[in-house]
């Protein structure tokens, strides 16, 4: 599922991209040609996000009238896409392709071979007037991702239902661009747990779920994945405190259950459920699984949550069999990361989150700063909402390097001796030896927190996550 920060990675890409440009519109599998036909030959003028929608605004060439506005809508499902690339370099169109859209320069009859061309595979795609728009986005709450979103509006929805809090930030109506992934960290940074009546909580707990909700967005928008953890949790490479996870960075196992048909995560000692009158539904150890929508580091992953070809990679590295069903080579390779852990003589302790209190306790700090002076909320500035005072968000490369931790010791010491000169003294009178190894190694850590400081400042210098 696209979930609302890459919803809002398409726009900003799109915008850069497609707007300002006329295009001819098909649709090659036929389940779009209406629309296609209504916006063949017109100009993108706009293009929004809100929650996991996108609209795209076209007009005739020279008009400024809203009667002569085409709007479209599309809402990308559990795998749709909407890839941009020359006329030249474009894939060719699967029994999925609802739209194609191909730039036409300076004439309607002359496509150019440079030509921009974008096609579309999506679960939801219609057209309409501006009232598509208005319409769509009136139903949806507010989307922390957006200027326009106000915190009063999910308070208000929260105080109005007796539904669970998991389910209310499923509810795309009372808070927009939330999915599953995000609910299990928002509510274990808030150390609220998913069962939890909304109704219930307290205006400190609506306004700790709020806070993670646009911090952890934010950060999704920036870097491209949803990472949750910061400080020494994420330097070691976890990325995530529950979702996908049998243990919780606390060291309490993981528990997971089915709200509307969607898997749940929670760690009961982080998220004790407060109200005695809710019952906790039968829940059951959380089995990881190799997920495409939230990768762990390489080299972090639990065997049962590595695909079969990263299976044979570790086990062949290892000397050991490869062949076999995925469950037994997950059950090989874990029998053999025991047999190093209890064979390990010494071995760097890992960071695990410490809760200040269980249950009820202080949430964790938003990795977002408030900006001085913005409006109080229950007695803490409240943080920013939308994307505009963030950076742009980044390419593969960048955000590659970004969720990279900073090397090992023994990866510092193996840098090439001409980058240990560099980090420390140049010429007759550089270290070397172990010296020479020590600052190569404060060089390359000096290096990775200044990448991770330039979202948003503090997090390089944080110490172990609360």
């Amino acid at each position: 599922m696209v979930e609302g920060h890459g919803v809002h990675r398409v726009a900003f890409r799109h915008r850069s991209a497609l707007l300002g440009r006329r295009f001819r519109a098909a649709s090659p599998n036929g389940r779009f040609a209406e629309g296609a036909a209504a916006i063949d030959g017109r100009v993108l003028t706009r293009v929004e996000a809100h929650g996991k929608n996108l609209f795209y605004f076209w007009s005739i060439a020279g008009s400024k009238l809203e009667d002569d506005v085409v709007v479209v809508r599309v809402h990308f499902g559990m795998s749709g896409r909407f890839t941009v690339a020359p006329r030249e370099a474009m894939p060719p169109n699967t029994p999925k392709t609802r739209l194609l859209l191909t730039e036409c320069l300076p004439s309607l009859e002359a496509p150019s071979e440079d030509a921009i061309c974008a096609q579309l595979s999506a679960q939801v795609c219609e057209s309409g007037g501006v009232e598509l728009y208005r319409d769509a986005t009136a139903a949806l709450g507010p989307d922390p991702l957006r200027e326009d979103a106000h915190y009063e509006a999910f308070a208000d929805a929260c105080a109005k239902t007796r539904r669970a809090i998991g389910l209310v930030l499923m509810d795309q109506s009372c808070i927009a661009g939330v999915g599953n992934i995000f609910r299990a960290e928002i509510l274990r940074k808030a150390h609220v747990h998913p069962q939890e009546r909304a109704c219930d909580l307290s205006s400190t707990g609506v306004q700790d779920i709020w806070r993670h909700a646009v911090d952890l967005l934010q950060r999704a928008y920036v870097i491209g994945s949803i990472v949750t953890t910061d400080g020494s949790l994420l330097w070691s490479g976890r990325r995530r405190y529950v979702y996908n996870h049998e243990a919780c960075t606390c060291g309490a196992s993981v528990r997971s259950w089915t709200m509307a048909g969607r898997k749940a995560y929670a760690c009961e000692r982080c998220q004790p459920l407060v109200s005695a009158s809710r019952a906790l539904p039968p829940t059951s150890q959380a089995e990881p699984f190799a997920s495409t929508c939230a990768r762990d580091a390489p080299g972090t992953a639990s065997p049962s949550a590595m695909r079969v070809a990263e299976l044979r990679e570790a086990l062949a590295a290892r000397g050991l069999g490869t062949a076999g069903l995925k469950r037994e080579l997950a059950q090989r390779l874990s029998e053999a990361l025991e047999t190093e852990r209890a064979s390990s003589v010494s071995k760097d302790p890992v960071p695990v989150s410490s809760p200040q209190s269980r249950g009820g306790g202080a949430s964790e700090a938003p990795l977002v700063a408030p900006s001085p002076g913005h409006s109080l909320l229950g007695g803490q500035q409240d943080v920013i909402v939308g994307t505009r005072h963030l950076q742009e968000p980044m390419g593969k490369a960048s955000a590659a390097r970004r969720k990279r931790p900073p090397p090992t010791r023994a990866a510092a010491d193996a840098r090439p001796a001409r980058r240990r000169r560099l980090a420390g003294r140049s010429g007759a009178g550089a270290r070397r030896g172990p010296a020479a190894a020590a600052d190569a190694r404060a060089w390359a850590a000096a290096r990775w927190h200044k990448t991770m400081r330039g979202h948003c400042p503090g997090v390089g210098d944080r110490g172990p996550a609360e």
